[in-house]
């Protein structure tokens, strides 16, 4: 799975609002890069209450080439309505952003500021097995802007 060519934008929020009622997902295309390399994404969600009962999960992934990076996760609240998410990780290793990548340069093994590509998902957790089985109900995948944050990350905080 990456971000499809041919400009995933046009996979964007606007496929959601026009399939009221039914699963969705977006990724907001902006994120923020606190000083310590922790990356925070957001968006929106929707699943059916049909799904009440099952594990429906939200993720945030993103991508460099092959290689994907998980920002999170939580378990949705499947009522119908639409539902934010925020999800806040740090990153294994460093992810060199696009053309505009921070001026300063950013340090080896770091994620430095700029434009990257990112994912969001709706997935439920089917059991029909021994081992639950992932069944995508929505992606949203698109190029996005990571913006440094000039607040300190919850990390440095006493």
């Amino acid at each position: 799975m990456g971000v499809a060519p041919g400009g995933a934008g046009a996979y964007s929020a606007a496929h959601s609002a026009t399939r009221s009622g039914s699963d969705a997902v977006t990724l907001d295309p902006e994120g923020q890069l606190a000083a310590d390399g922790t990356v925070t994404l957001s968006g929106s969600y929707r699943c059916s209450p049909l799904h009440h009962g099952r594990t429906v999960l939200v993720g945030a992934t993103l991508i460099q080439g092959d290689v994907h990076y998980g920002v999170g996760g939580t378990v949705a609240h499947c009522d119908g309505r639409e539902h934010s998410w925020r999800h806040t990780g740090q990153l294994p290793g460093e992810l060199a952003a696009g053309e505009s990548a921070d001026p300063a340069g950013g340090e080896a093994g770091r994620t430095v500021a700029g434009r990257v590509d990112g994912e969001a998902t709706l997935l439920k957790l089917d059991s029909g097995g021994l081992v639950p089985v992932p069944v995508l109900l929505d992606r949203d995948a698109r190029p996005l802007v990571l913006l440094r944050d000039q607040r300190p990350s919850r990390q440095a905080l006493p």
